[in-house]
C-alpha cells in the first residue's frame, strides 16, 4: 500500500524529490488507514527520507483486513522452488491445523493437537529442492 500511495501521488498529487515522503503523501497514507512514521511506531516523524508506517486502529486499512480475514482470505506464497518445501536443517517438520491454520514445527512422526481447535495438526510433505544446473 505504501508504494501504491506513491503511485497515487504521482498521478493525482505533487511528489517531492526522489525518495522523500512529503505531507501530501502522509495525508494520502492516513486517508487509507496507515500512519506514516519514520520508526514504524507511534511518535516517529510523519515525513522524511526513509519512512515506514503502522496501522491506524479501526482505520480503513484495519477494517478492510479484518473483513478479508473474517471471510477466510489467505495469501499463498511461493518461492523459487515452487510448491516444493525445503527441509529444515534441524530435521523438524512443519505441522498445520487445518481448521485455524496455526503452524508448529517438531520432529517427524509426532502427534500434535491444536490448543485452540483441539484438532490434530497435519504434517506437510517436505522435499529437498532440485539443484540448480
Amino acid at each position: 500500500v505504501h508504494e501504491m500511495i506513491h503511485l497515487q501521488q504521482a498521478y493525482f498529487g505533487t511528489p517531492s524529490r526522489k525518495s522523500y515522503h512529503n505531507s501530501q503523501w502522509a495525508n494520502f497514507m492516513e486517508a487509507v488507514g496507515l500512519m506514516p512514521s519514520s520508526t514504524g511506531e507511534p511518535r516517529g516523524e510523519r515525513v522524511g527520507q526513509h519512512m515506514s508506517h503502522y496501522i491506524i486502529p479501526d482505520g480503513k486499512f484495519d477494517q478492510a483486513c479484518k473483513a478479508l480475514l473474517g471471510n477466510g482470505f489467505r495469501l499463498s506464497w511461493a518461492d523459487k522452488f515452487g510448491s516444493a518445501r525445503v527441509k529444515a536443517p534441524t530435521g523438524r517438520v512443519k505441522y498445520t491445523c487445518e481448521s485455524c491454520h496455526i503452524n508448529a514445527w517438531a520432529k517427524q512422526n509426532i502427534e500434535l493437537i491444536c490448543g485452540q481447535c483441539k484438532m490434530a495438526l497435519v504434517s506437510e510433505l517436505v522435499e529437498e529442492p532440485a539443484a540448480d544446473v
